[in-house]
């Protein structure tokens, strides 16, 4: 398998992070994502640079098992961020072996948000961490691939990327012709999902699919054969699944299998 596999924490969202890295380890996940920030103030997130007795048993699991930490999440940088007030957190990610922070912007000032994400990305460059972005249709400021692009260059930090999300490629209609385009220093790793053919027409319906409607990758309605087939054979594949039925009737553990199992069908299907 040439592309490097991450259990996405979405996937299993109700488990600690000792307890993601357990089930990766089980169901074959070399590697893990980890919600360490929350991505809005109510969201559920483990904040491990506020816990040490979590953050050494997540530690002492890693050591135990030899899944290492790919990704730490999520950074919204709003008009109101200190950056200086995310050094904990990156501080915690550069302790767990983390190569990447996801960014997404919140901040409607795109010249504003531009500076702030230059600023990230030398904070989390002392740690030797990729600073990530991703876009979406419903962030105003980095709508799609095309504008991320330009702020990745704007920023000119060689640690700044751009986070491809399937859903969010596929809700603005892209094809396969952007991603072959884009230089593979900017894209460090991607985030591999499905979801239903139909796209939603409003921000509330897409951020509904987003947060509760993902589909195990292969078993929805986007194209992710030539998804797939148009990134880099090597690049790493963070499998984020959040969907509220599966989280109601499955166990973490039976999801990181099936996510897992769909994950392989589908990379055979496309010929990786």
């Amino acid at each position: 398998m040439a592309h490097p596999l991450i259990l996405g924490h979405l996937t299993v969202m109700d488990c600690t992070p000792p307890e993601v890295v357990d089930i990766a380890a089980q169901t074959g996940f070399p590697q893990v994502g980890l919600r360490i920030i929350p991505s809005r103030p109510d969201s559920k997130h483990y904040p491990l640079h506020d816990n040490p007795q979590l953050l050494a048993e997540t530690e002492r699991r890693l050591r135990d098992t030899g899944v290492t930490v790919y990704d730490f999440d999520v950074i919204r940088l709003t008009a109101q961020t200190s950056i200086e007030s995310l050094r904990p957190a990156i501080e915690v990610g550069a302790r767990l072996g983390a190569r990447s922070v996801l960014v997404t912007a919140g901040d409607p000032d795109r010249a504003r948000f531009t500076d702030m994400f230059g600023a990230l990305c030398d904070l989390a460059a002392g740690f030797g961490i990729t600073a990530d972005l991703e876009y979406m249709l419903f962030t105003p400021t980095v709508p799609n691939h095309a504008t991320a692009i330009e702020v990745v260059r704007a920023v000119g930090r060689a640690n700044a990327g751009v986070l491809v999300d399937a859903i969010h490629f596929d809700r603005l209609g892209a094809d396969g012709d952007e991603l072959r385009a884009t230089p593979r220093d900017l894209m460090h790793y991607i985030h591999l999902t499905d979801a239903r053919a139909e796209r939603p027409t409003t921000n509330e319906g897409l951020i509904e699919d987003t947060r509760a409607y993902r589909m195990l990758p292969g078993e929805g309605g986007i194209d992710l054969v030539a998804f797939l087939q148009a990134l880099p054979d090597d690049i790493p594949l963070c499998v984020e699944v959040s969907n509220a039925e599966l989280d109601r009737t499955l166990s973490p553990r039976d999801r990181a299998a099936r996510a897992m199992q769909a994950t392989t069908s589908l990379l055979a299907a496309a010929g990786r």
